[in-house]
C-alpha cells in the first residue's frame, strides 16, 4: 500500500516564494522541493492496487510506499503555455541575482512573451559564447 499527501487546490497552495526557488533555470530539473507546510494544505490518500489519483499541474505532492513493491507513473505535457511560464520565471530569477524584483509571471502565456523571448536570447548567446 502507498500513501500520496497531494493539496487539495490547483498552483494556488503552493507558496510563491517556492516557485521561484524551483524554477531558476529551465536546465535545472523542475521538481518543488517537498516542505512539511505543505502536508496542513493537502490531503492523504491510501491507495491500493489498480487505484490512481490525480494530481494538478505544479502541485507538489508526496509519495510514501509501504513494504510491498510500488509502481509510480507521471505524464507530464508541456504546451507553449508552460514553456512561456518556465522561461519568465527563469528570467525573473536572473533579475533578482541582479538586485531587482520582477512581477511574477502572468497566468496567460502573451502576457509572459517578452520575459519569455529574453531569457532564450540570453540562454542562447551564453550557451554560443560558451562554446
Amino acid at each position: 500500500m502507498s500513501s500520496i499527501t497531494a493539496p487539495t487546490c490547483r498552483s494556488a497552495s503552493i507558496p510563491t516564494r517556492c516557485l521561484r526557488t524551483s524554477s531558476a533555470s529551465p536546465r535545472r530539473h523542475r521538481n518543488l522541493q517537498w516542505r512539511e507546510e505543505f502536508a496542513a494544505r493537502g490531503q492523504a490518500f491510501e491507495l491500493t492496487a489498480g487505484k490512481a489519483v490525480y494530481v494538478p499541474v505544479k502541485a507538489p505532492h508526496w509519495v510514501r510506499n509501504g513494504p510491498e513493491v510500488s509502481v509510480s507513473l507521471s505524464i507530464t505535457w508541456q504546451s507553449e503555455w508552460a514553456y512561456r511560464e518556465q522561461y519568465a520565471r527563469a528570467m525573473n530569477g536572473m533579475l533578482r541575482r541582479f538586485g531587482l524584483d520582477p512581477a511574477s509571471p502572468k497566468r496567460y502565456p502573451h502576457q509572459n512573451h517578452a520575459k519569455s523571448l529574453a531569457w532564450r536570447a540570453i540562454d542562447k548567446a551564453k550557451r554560443v559564447v560558451t562554446r
